[in-house]
């Protein structure tokens, strides 16, 4: 009687488990493109003449 207890925990749990995975892994991809695309639009560059304070180029190399 025990094994079978047992394989029928294991056979419900997998029926309970699998329906419930998907379910978990929907909501899990839905959450994580909400933050990426969250993340993607708050990204933001620099305006191309924006330097650091303190920064100067270095000079040019000669090359002859």
């Amino acid at each position: 009687m025990a094994i079978g207890m047992a394989i029928v925990g294991f056979g419900g749990g997998a029926m309970i488990g699998a329906p419930l995975a998907n379910i978990l892994m929907n909501t899990l991809a839905g959450i994580y493109f909400f933050f990426m695309m969250v993340s993607a639009f708050r990204y933001r560059l620099p305006p191309a003449e924006w330097r650091q304070d303190g920064w100067s180029p270095l000079p040019a190399a000669n090359t002859t």
